[in-house]
């Protein structure tokens, strides 16, 4: 006998057609995704009723993940990229060869010194470890620190959960391009994007000071952090941040300039690192899945009226963010913040290949808080990939010059729904706005009053 759906009547026979109709229209009968569901359910009540996994289930979710990411990463390690073989071993065997602390005296790396901070310290803990290793853990260690304020984040869409943020935490983790841009690359923008988010998921409980000094520390470790930068503005504009506490952000980044200070360096020279960088790169992009990269190399020369085009269009997003009607509520900074990582460097030149890193993460936060945005970080971490993929490999997966398409399609989706959000004319559930202090005035998942009365 056919097994029936719980809320299914019994009838005498099958349904007519137009019976049928009204059942799937008044979700009597579950549509595909309905029955994968309750499938699935089916198949993983022996397992998932069991009291430990009812009890424990977040905290295995959590240790199988952990140890599935250091499965995927330690193999990564010995591979030897072309940064790392150029030029940062080659800043970690300098700090070792003078002094360690004594070599910040120096201008030996183009990366802001709190960076470098961090290699002398696993130097000075851990010196058999050797050059390649040590530049691959220090940023290793913030794959977690990242996941983890992924789920704090998640955390505050789902308080009654804790396998939700778990497994936020883990897709975060096993993320191909997480997975590769600390243990395989070498790279640091872990190091950085973990504090955006810790400076999100403050925002989002209504913690305005420790938001901005985790933006500082962002910013001190590397100045793609200034990708953020916008939605501190937007947020400003629609009152929900108070002003007085954006002085944090450059104290912390002055504060951290100052052991290389005392050491020697001239504090100048240490305030000007970011300007520098600005002037190395000589090309609009540098394989990052942007608009210019459907420009000709040559198109160079128009740099300047390209940086005025995306001022302009942040400028026009700030502008149109103003006149919106609807408070700032958690799943709008959400909204907002992923947005705005993605909207920046796909509008700015001189983008390199890691600087979607950001929104890589945040495209994962943005799906966990609204679902119908499933497809995001698959589009956004598959693009992100295929760039880092041909760099690893000199191999193109798919040509650089489609994926700026399905990139600028996200982007576009996301900020048609993000200013209906903004208006009021989409569905919508949290707390009235974001308070400085005392965190969101009601729990998340409260019922906002209708905008239209």
């Amino acid at each position: 006998m056919a097994e029936r759906f719980p809320d299914e009547p019994v009838a005498d026979g099958p349904p007519s057609a137009g019976e049928a109709a009204e059942r799937r229209r008044s979700g009597t009968v579950p549509g595909w995704r309905g029955r994968l569901s309750a499938g699935l359910r089916r198949a993983l009540r022996p397992i998932v009723g069991t009291k430990l996994v009812r009890e424990r289930g977040h905290l295995l979710l959590g240790a199988a993940g952990v140890l599935t990411a250091l499965w995927l990463r330690i193999p990564l390690f010995d591979f030897v990229s072309g940064d790392v073989r150029m030029w940062i071993a080659d800043w970690y065997t300098f700090i070792v060869s003078h002094g360690y602390f004594s070599a910040m005296e120096h201008e030996f790396s183009n990366h802001n010194v709190p960076y470098l901070y961090l290699l002398t310290l696993v130097g000075l803990a851990a010196p058999d470890l050797g050059a390649l290793y040590t530049v691959k853990v220090v940023p290793l260690v913030f794959d977690f620190s990242l996941a983890f304020f992924v789920g704090k984040c998640v955390s505050v869409r789902y308080p009654q959960s804790k396998t939700i943020p778990v497994a936020a935490g883990m897709a975060v983790l096993l993320a191909p391009t997480v997975v590769t841009n600390a243990s395989q690359w070498g790279q640091t923008e872990a190091i950085y994007t973990s504090c955006l988010v810790a400076c999100i998921y403050f925002l989002l409980r209504g913690r305005q000071a420790p938001a901005f000094l985790a933006y500082g520390f962002a910013f001190s470790f590397k100045l793609q952090a200034i990708f953020l930068t916008p939605l501190f503005l937007w947020l400003l504009v629609k009152r929900a941040v108070n002003w007085r506490y954006f002085f944090l952000s450059p104290l912390v980044w002055l504060v951290l300039l100052v052991p290389a200070w005392f050491h020697g360096r001239p504090f100048l020279d240490l305030l000007t690192i970011y300007a520098r960088q600005m002037g190395q790169d000589k090309w609009l992009v540098s394989q990052a899945a942007n608009l210019y990269e459907w420009l000709p190399w040559g198109f160079y020369i128009y740099r300047p009226w390209f940086l005025a085009f995306a001022a302009a269009v942040l400028l026009s997003v700030t502008v149109a963010i103003y006149r919106t009607k609807a408070p700032i509520t958690p799943e709008r900074i959400v909204l907002l913040a992923a947005f705005c990582v993605l909207l920046v460097p796909y509008i700015t030149p001189n983008m390199h290949d890691r600087y979607f890193f950001a929104a890589d993460i945040l495209s994962i936060v943005l799906a966990f808080f609204f679902p119908r945005f499933w497809y995001a970080p698959i589009v956004i971490v598959l693009v992100s990939y295929n760039n880092y993929f041909e760099y690893f490999y000199e191999r193109e997966l798919v040509p650089l010059r489609w994926v700026p398409a399905p990139m600028g399609a996200v982007l576009l989706l996301l900020g048609i729904f993000l200013f209906r959000h903004l208006n009021g004319r989409a569905p919508e559930r949290g707390p009235d706005r974001v308070k400085d202090g005392g965190g969101p005035p009601r729990a998340v998942g409260a019922e906002e009053p209708d905008p239209a009365g």
